[in-house]
């Protein structure tokens, strides 16, 4: 949490993990410590990447020492630690088509997504739900699709969001919506989903046939 004490947020990320850790709880502890007494918080964000630079979100630590490896001798190495992929996927990226565009997409691929929402058409319409998210200070925008609704940042947990806890929508990605719109399921047929969990294409097609179709969803877990 932003503002909080280093002290409390290394003994709540032990106390997290301590039923994983076991007999490496101290030695995880003294990592932390260590960290916090050889990084300093930038008072200014900065996304200049360095060897002794972290930067997350939009705040920045500078250690008193490199962290990463060297960008002119190891590149694949420095910019898989700098933006958390696996090297070996890097070293593909790089290959197939070059450094620039590899660290423009994983740069990308790091940015938070957006929220999709797909409005439950049996309770609720989309002017509806566009109303109750504006009241609240929610920038909501609409899709082509006049049940799918993009929220952009939520700032909040979507649980609590206007029309949750009555049904009004549901958490869906829109090409998951639209593969489900393509397959034009009808009342009065069986529709079986073989990969249902958590169960959000099962009530777009209870959703998209009023209720009438028999929905059979299983899942391996």
């Amino acid at each position: 949490t932003p503002g909080a004490p280093e002290a409390a947020a290394s003994h709540a990320t032990i106390q997290s993990a301590r039923s994983l850790l076991h007999e490496r709880t101290g030695f995880a502890n003294a990592v932390l410590r260590t960290v916090q007494r050889k990084c300093n918080l930038e008072t200014s964000f900065s996304s200049e990447v360095a060897r002794k630079r972290l930067s997350i979100g939009k705040r920045s630590w500078l250690f008193d020492k490199a962290i990463f490896s060297d960008p002119e001798r190891f590149p694949v190495d420095f910019w898989a630690e700098q933006l958390s992929f696996p090297s070996a996927l890097v070293a593909r990226w790089f290959e197939a088509c070059g450094p620039e565009k590899a660290i423009t997409r994983m740069k990308a691929l790091n940015e938070i997504p957006p929220l999709w929402l797909r409005v439950n058409s049996r309770r609720a319409n989309r002017g509806e739900l566009v109303e109750a998210f504006t009241s609240e200070g929610i920038d909501v925008f609409e899709h082509p699709d006049d049940l799918i609704l993009r929220i952009q940042k939520p700032g909040r947990d979507p649980s609590t969001l206007p029309g949750f806890a009555e049904g009004l929508w549901s958490v869906q990605d829109p090409t998951s919506f639209q593969c489900l719109k393509l397959s034009r399921p009808k009342p009065g047929q069986r529709v079986l989903d073989l990969c249902a969990a958590p169960g959000g294409k099962s009530f777009a097609v209870a959703e998209l046939t009023g209720g009438e179709a028999e929905v059979v969803a299983c899942d391996i877990s």
